[in-house]
């Protein structure tokens, strides 16, 4: 893998490599279509169908079927800039308008393009794209991770092309892709989280810091509002080729006790500290006005209640020692 193209499906290198990747993928093919069973379409036949937004026949679809393609390499973002290719792991992270008010405070001025039966309709959809780049351009995102312009000779020059872009959708149509992260190498898939983000990952552990650059190889979170992605790795997730990520679901007391207590369990052992030197202190009050009566025994005045009981034992029993 080079700095121009860091990508797990790169050809394997060498003469020796090629050969074997051909024999393995001619048996691969004979043995897929020998496994081959076509069925007939529920809808009926299928036939090539115009895409909606370029004409091209892409795909064969049954009788009154459509589709709608978008968010190509180049096509022009939110910022004009083109659009970053070597699109990846994508997820929809929040819908129904539940987590990017940015986006609809931004979009109230384009509603008159809504003339495809959804004007009036706000509900809204966040798609978050990873970016597997190497070395090149980089996404002109508002949180940016590693801005160094890097010279690696024969294996690129430019900036750390990855992150992520976020393709905004309005009314059951989409609207614009935006910029969400930039300055990261080589992001292969990730996962969504539960609270509405996508965890995007960096498939390869490149040291950039001799060309002047940062370490890379971690993994960072992108929310659906770009102004809210910082651009921080989560070095907690460890640095190493990350592949993909998950949230296995965890329970509200599962998330406080593994997450949530081991941030303020030091203040609460300090709290619980300063609580029991109070409580053995509060005895002074009780002998002067209750005498532990009227359900005012405190352990400070229990405690020396017994050791009153067990003085006067041993004064008793070294009067009757018969010694």
């Amino acid at each position: 893998m080079t700095l121009r193209s860091p990508s797990r499906r790169g050809a394997l290198k060498g003469a020796a490599g090629i050969a074997l990747m051909s024999v393995f993928q001619a048996w691969q093919l004979r043995a897929a279509q020998a496994s081959v069973n076509v069925v007939a379409s529920p809808y009926g036949p299928v036939a090539p169908v115009k895409d909606g937004a370029t004409g091209l026949e892409l795909l064969q679809l049954p009788a009154g079927f459509k589709y709608e393609t978008f968010g190509w390499t180049n096509d022009a973002m939110k910022n004009g800039q083109p659009g970053p290719g070597a699109h990846d792991g994508m997820a929809v992270v929040s819908a129904d308008g539940k987590d990017h008010d940015h986006h609809r405070r931004h979009d109230d001025d384009d509603d008159d393009d809504d003339d495809d039966g959804d004007r009036g309709n706000r509900s809204s959809a966040v798609l978050i794209r990873n970016h597997e780049l190497g070395l090149g351009e980089p996404i002109p995102a508002p949180a940016r991770y590693d801005t160094a312009f890097i010279n690696a000779g024969a294996a690129g020059i430019g900036y750390p092309a990855g992150g992520n872009t976020l393709l905004v959708f309005r009314g059951h149509k989409w609207r614009e892709v935006v910029p969400a992260l930039g300055g990261t190498l080589a992001n292969c898939c990730g996962g969504p989280t539960p609270w509405g983000s996508w965890l995007t990952c960096e498939e390869t552990m490149v040291d950039l810091r001799p060309l002047g650059g940062l370490k890379h190889g971690y993994v960072f979170e992108v929310r659906s509002d770009p102004e809210e992605t910082t651009g921080n790795p989560i070095v907690g997730m460890g640095r190493m080729s990350h592949e993909a990520a998950a949230v296995d679901g965890a329970s509200a007391w599962r998330r406080f006790w593994s997450i949530t207590f081991p941030y303020i369990r030091g203040l609460l052992m300090l709290a619980l500290l300063f609580r029991t030197i109070e409580a053995f202190k509060l005895a002074d009050l009780v002998i002067l006005l209750t005498k532990g009566g009227n359900d005012t025994m405190t352990i400070s005045y229990h405690l020396i209640r017994i050791a009153n009981e067990q003085n006067k034992t041993s004064a008793v029993l070294r009067l009757t020692d018969p010694r």
